[in-house]
């Protein structure tokens, strides 16, 4: 391993440790917890004509070997709340993989609308 790659490795860890939480991510298998960095930001926007916009694509970064089996449209709860995987997860090449998150209501499909 690379002097670089050792010490990316060094700081995923380091930030895995002290920003992380737990994280349940819900497959056919079954649930398996595991620790995760959550990112909720809002993003507001302005309208030409007056007012503003509010959304957010939260975010939830997890080591590749978490991320393993994790798919479009799955279930995970982080802090309480589930989530699904609204696109599909991007590994980094660093040994981390980020998943975009969006709300769950509990009336989306698990199965895309769209076939093949």
């Amino acid at each position: 391993m690379s002097n670089w790659a050792q010490g990316v490795a060094e700081m995923d860890s380091a930030l895995m440790a002290e920003f992380s939480i737990p994280v349940i991510i819900h497959l056919s298998t079954g649930d398996r917890p595991v620790q995760g960095i959550f990112d909720n930001p809002a993003s507001l926007s302005t309208v030409s004509g007056g007012g503003y916009i509010a959304d957010s694509e939260p975010e939830l970064y997890l080591q590749d070997k978490d991320a393993n089996g994790i798919n479009h449209r799955h279930l995970v709860t982080v802090a309480g709340k589930q989530w699904l995987v609204v696109r599909p997860p991007e590994p980094d090449g660093t040994g981390m993989t980020k998943l975009t998150l969006g709300h769950h209501n509990g009336q989306q499909s698990s199965k895309p609308s769209i076939r093949y």
